[in-house]
Parts: C-alpha cells; sequence; structure tokens
C-alpha cells in the first residue's frame, strides 16, 4: 500500500481532531537510517 502524505494527512487530522480547513505546510522530513535502533522510522514536521 502506498500513499500521498499531502493527500491523507488533512483527512485524517479532522477525523482524529474535528480541525476543518487548515493549510499546512512542510517543514522538514526527518529520516535518518540511525535515528532509531530498532528500525527506520521518518517523520515529518509542518507548520499552518
Amino acid at each position: 500500500m502506498s500513499y500521498i502524505l499531502s493527500v491523507v494527512l488533512l483527512p485524517e487530522l479532522e477525523e482524529e481532531t474535528g480541525i476543518q480547513g487548515l493549510y499546512l505546510e512542510q517543514l522538514y522530513t526527518f529520516g535518518r537510517p540511525t535515528r532509531d535502533p530498532r528500525e527506520r522510522v521518518i517523520a515529518m514536521a509542518y507548520t499552518r
């Protein structure tokens, strides 16, 4: 399964929080392979 983050982010945020109509801009992506010794973790930071 593959998702485009920008397509699924807002509906998921609305479902979880009830907040609607936000404009979000991606600030940074954290994904260094050694960031978590257990497994590869990727996180994105957004601002509104």
